[in-house]
């Protein structure tokens, strides 16, 4: 019989096959529903079959530390790698586990157990800054937007919320969406309360909607309500996150493909299919090397103005 050993270069790091009987796969833990595209572009960045790869399909849209815990145990008896996305909920949840290796895609790197080889950073809060002062450079009817009257969109269950809210301006205004419960529970069902006419948000001309990865999940009907919004004064703006956001999604509660309303809908922030791919690769290589210690790479904001 001949064995054929592969080999792939990525970054400097040669990564081989170590074909181990036991406990020899990659597992991919969450907090959300993760897109389909964004599963397969995670799949695609470990270079190995779908078989060895255990997807988390456990799914609730509850940030509860002790349920991902309890999922991650699972994985553990046949991944030696896992990989954590949807938010830091996800990247705490595995903190101090020292018989398996971990990579994450987060917000932040702050704070991140030592157990965490590496990953990817979205800087996800730490965007608001730049996407507050890109609206301020905007001119709509006549109307100046300043601390005043953008609004930063938060999710007070997300686990970087005390961070978002520390590093968002003192002079500036933001609303905690309803769609965040007690409990760490999350309801889409929310959404329409937060952004009705005489609600929470009447008064704001510029959103910066959270990189909050429940948001992200059920972005179709947040934009079902963010448009509605929108359209009840031209002169208003809204700041999705990350690229994702610009694509039509399928709405759940009605059925219909939702997108950002052009002219008014601008998208600051990474490229999540890069990012997840990027996750991938860095798993394989904690995959194939017991010691090695990737660390994290920041994803690069793009801006896009619909």
């Amino acid at each position: 019989m001949t064995t054929v050993n592969l080999q792939l270069e990525v970054a400097g790091i040669s990564l081989v096959n170590p074909l181990v009987a036991a406990r020899n796969k990659i597992g991919f833990l969450t907090s959300i529903t993760p897109d389909p595209i964004l599963k397969t572009a995670f799949l695609v960045g470990t270079g190995l079959p779908l078989t060895s790869v255990v997807f988390d399909n456990d799914i609730t849209q509850n940030y509860n530390k002790n349920n991902i815990k309890t999922k991650r145990n699972s994985q553990k008896q046949d991944c030696i790698v896992i990989a954590t996305v949807g938010g830091a909920i996800t990247s705490d949840a595995v903190s101090g586990d020292t018989d398996t290796r971990y990579v994450s895609l987060v917000g932040s790197t702050v704070g991140i157990d030592a157990n965490i080889k590496g990953g990817v950073s979205l800087d996800s809060y730490k965007l608001n800054q730049a996407r507050k002062n890109y609206l301020k450079g905007l001119s709509g009817g006549g109307t100046i937007y300043d601390n005043t009257n953008i609004f930063l969109y938060t999710n007070k269950n997300s686990q970087m919320h005390a961070n978002e809210k520390t590093a968002w301006a003192s002079d500036a205004t933001f609303i905690e969406s309803a769609a965040g419960g007690d409990a760490g529970a999350n309801d889409p069902t929310a959404f329409p309360s937060d952004f009705a006419a005489r609600g929470p948000l009447d008064t704001a001309k510029a959103i910066i909607i959270s990189d909050d990865p429940f948001f992200r999940s059920s972005r179709a009907e947040l934009i079902q309500q963010v448009n509605a919004w929108l359209s009840r004064d031209a002169t208003r703006f809204v700041v999705y996150p990350s690229q994702m956001y610009g694509s039509p999604v399928l709405a759940s509660s009605t059925g219909g493909l939702q997108a950002p309303r052009p002219g008014q809908s601008i998208l600051y922030g990474p490229d999540l299919i890069a990012a997840y791919q990027l996750l991938g690769t860095l798993a394989r290589c904690c995959y194939e090397n017991p010691t090695v210690s990737p660390g994290f790479v920041t994803a690069a904001p793009l801006i896009v103005a619909l």
